[in-house]
């Protein structure tokens, strides 16, 4: 295709090379990623190798332009839980990945990230059983061996917070678990600013929902890829049954006008310890009459995840609050205040307790 001899090549590498910048001016700097970590390896699996294609053939050499496959490749290693094995984020999500160490290989090698070579190093020989077929080709062992960065010195991912802004997310880790909560436009601000102004199908009505995986498990859990965007399959609020944008779709809307979204959420970190509030109102179905969620969350690494969920309706509903994990469940008290517990024995000690002015059940 890019062949000095041909008499097309240029054009054709002119375009090609036009598509590559224009989808990488749609990335945001801080290397938020919208949809579940099996999206990530699927999509930038793509577009790393069209860069490459660039590169190495006609074209131009784009990566001196891409610093954001940087941060690409720090949202990967945020998301990733402590065993390696799972992608704890929204959108769709695959929780069981793997197979990209060749893409964090290749980010480090052009950029001379130390941190996408960690990564890289950390996924290398872990198991893919499980993971999508087309993530875990036979051939990624090929491309580990072209682009294996001996030339960079690992800079290992340090436990702590790690928020970006793009898409009101943080993460926060320890040493054997891994929290996550996000809100804000579907695709984050900078590619709705950009002129993507839906979903892009794989999004989810998950705006105040969060994430934990803990002792090698998804303790809270969500959807999974599922085609449905069913708002009482994440950890949030619905109204009736029902919730945000996109409830009971197949895909996201293509177009959500900003009155719509979900604002940013007001994260605040000190140390291991995170703080996030925001009025959840706006992502509702406005039939539904949603007139304020304020949902606040304070967070304490292996110790406490406290919330607190103040609704204001126009007109009187059922209001559930939902909840999901990989664990089963087990109650105990009642009336105004209900306790669960998640898994059984001393080593699964988490509790939730709900407080209400009105009946609980």
């Amino acid at each position: 295709l890019f062949q000095d001899t041909h008499p097309r090549a240029r054009e054709w590498s002119s375009h090609l090379a036009g598509v590559a910048r224009l989808v990488l001016s749609m990335l945001p700097a801080d290397g938020f990623f919208p949809h579940g970590i099996n999206l990530w390896i699927y999509e930038f699996g793509f577009l790393l190798r069209w860069l490459e294609l660039l590169r190495s053939g006609d074209g131009p050499d784009l990566w001196p332009q891409s610093a954001v496959m940087i941060n690409a490749s720090v949202f990967r290693a945020a998301a990733t839980s402590p065993d390696g094995l799972h992608g704890v984020t929204f959108g769709d999500p695959q929780y069981r990945v793997g197979g990209d160490s060749w893409c964090h290989y290749l980010i480090a090698a052009r950029t001379g990230s130390g941190e996408a070579r960690w990564l890289g190093d950390v996924l290398l020989d872990l198991p893919v059983k499980g993971v999508d077929f087309r993530n875990a080709p036979a051939r990624r062992r090929v491309y580990e061996y072209l682009w294996f960065p001996d030339h960079v010195e690992p800079a290992h991912t340090r436990d702590g917070t790690k928020a970006f802004p793009d898409g009101a997310q943080i993460f926060v880790r320890t040493s054997d678990s891994l929290f996550t909560f996000r809100s804000g436009p579907p695709l984050g601000k900078h590619r709705y600013e950009a002129g993507i102004t839906g979903g892009y199908g794989h999004s989810d009505p998950c705006n105040g929902s969060f994430l934990l995986h803990q002792n090698n498990s998804m303790l809270i859990g969500g959807p999974g890829p599922v085609y449905r965007r069913d708002t009482s399959l994440q950890n949030i609020i619905t109204i009736n049954g029902t919730g945000q944008i996109g409830d009971s779709a197949v895909w996201m809307p293509d177009f959500v006008p900003p009155s719509f979204h979900a604002p940013l959420a007001d994260i605040g970190t000190a140390g291991r310890t995170v703080a996030a509030t925001v009025d959840l109102a706006h992502s509702y179905l406005p039939h539904l009459g949603v007139q304020s969620l304020r949902r606040g969350i304070y967070v304490q690494p292996g110790r406490y995840i406290l919330g607190a969920d103040v609704v204001t309706l126009a007109n009187a509903a059922s209001i559930e609050w939902n909840l999901h994990s990989c664990g089963e469940f087990s109650q105990f008290g009642g009336g105004q205040v209900l306790n669960f517990r998640i898994g059984a024995g001393s080593n699964c000690p988490t509790a939730f307790v709900s407080f209400s002015s009105e009946k609980v059940t």
